[in-house]
């Protein structure tokens, strides 16, 4: 075995087809709709967008396990941090071992001591972390799914778990509490702010008001956050449009002014349990045919300007959408993760009716 760099089209082609080959015996996984791997490695993303790098391990011709690599400001005046993403394998020991050596190396060069993951690979927190637990549930648009072996595979020297964190599942056909209905009520009058669904026509208003929502939403440190642009929202917004609907987005303004947003997306993942092929034209089509038959949701993002933090306007925003779902036929709703050690969105996740079925885990390896 060996391992190389992705840096030709047929070291690609296998890079991209691999998980194609190791999930055939796994009913519950799905592969990726909206985001396109071979445009992600030629040009990159919002997050991948400065340093980055491909690996796969070959036996001969036969790919056994791939991994990328890359570097990312918290900010501005900080040092790069490394992350890796796109973690793929047969249940090989050997072959892991390799990746991850060549990981080290290739972070070394630019010294950094450590790297997490496994991290988004497109926006911070689509396809972020690993499955640990549940591994019987088809995954919701836009996360990970793997077999329950990986979490052996990364009990590597060197490489700790540093954080868990679960998405919840809401059952709609039970109804908003009615505790929740007067919490948001006496939120809005008491704070002076109200809801309101946003049409996404305007792209570049629109990208406006989240980056202003995000910055003033972040602790004073940033710690651990990234740095977003205009056009890091901008693009990844304009590459989910035309899958989003306008009704399961929500900004709250007070007054004038962005204080809050948060946005959903229907599960597309519905239309692929029985058809996973990886030809993009069937996938195109069968999007178009049964989109509008899609019955569950993920809400994949909300942030709350600092000013107006636990004043109940990530419920309000929320409830909003929720009611707009269940008007419009949805039944599930998947939202999260959170991060265990979150207590008190996990505990409001619960009070809401949110059951934790799946738990994902991120890693970080110390380069020794």
């Amino acid at each position: 075995m060996r391992v190389t760099r992705v840096n030709n089209k047929r070291k690609l082609r296998k890079f991209i087809n691999l998980p194609h080959e190791i999930y055939e015996d796994y009913p519950f996984w799905i592969p990726p709709l909206i985001f396109n791997e071979k445009k992600l490695i030629k040009k990159g993303s919002s997050i991948m967008d400065d340093d980055r790098e491909f690996f796969i391990v070959l036996d001969g011709p036969q790919p056994i396990a791939r991994l990328a690599v890359y570097t990312k400001r918290h900010s501005v005046k900080a040092k790069p941090n490394g992350y890796f993403t796109l973690f793929e394998s047969y249940n090989d020991e050997v072959a892991v071992k390799m990746l991850f050596a060549m990981a080290d190396s290739w972070f070394m060069m630019r010294k950094i001591s450590n790297y997490s993951g496994p991290e988004s690979y497109i926006n911070g927190d689509d396809y972020k972390g690993l499955l640990v637990n549940n591994f019987n549930d088809y995954p919701y648009i836009n996360m990970p799914y793997n077999p329950p072996y990986y979490k052996e595979l990364l009990k590597l020297k060197n490489l700790r778990k540093i954080h868990s964190f679960a998405n919840f599942h809401f059952n709609l056909e039970d109804g908003v509490p009615d505790s929740l209905e007067k919490l948001v009520g006496y939120s809005k009058n008491r704070f002076d702010y109200r809801i309101e669904p946003h049409d996404l026509s305007d792209i570049e208003v629109f990208s406006k008001e989240i980056l202003y929502i995000i910055d003033n939403s972040l602790p004073d440190t940033g710690e651990g956050m990234r740095v977003l642009t205009y056009e890091n929202i901008r693009d990844y917004f304009l590459q989910l449009k035309k899958y989003l609907d306008k009704e399961l987005f929500a900004v709250a303004y007070h007054k004038n002014q962005p204080i809050g947003f948060s946005a959903a997306i229907p599960n597309y993942n519905e239309i692929f349990i029985d058809h996973k092929t990886k030809i993009s034209l069937i996938r195109r089509l069968r999007f178009l045919i049964y989109k509008n038959k899609v019955r569950s949701l993920r809400i994949f993002n909300v942030a709350v300007v600092k000013e107006f933090q636990k004043k109940g306007v990530s419920h309000a925003l929320h409830l909003h959408i929720v009611k707009n779902a269940m008007n419009k036929g949805y039944k599930d709703l998947e939202g999260g993760p959170i991060n265990f050690d979150n207590r008190r969105s996990f505990q409001d996740a619960i009070k809401a009716g949110g059951n934790p079925y799946k738990e994902y885990a991120l890693y970080k390896r110390i380069i020794k």
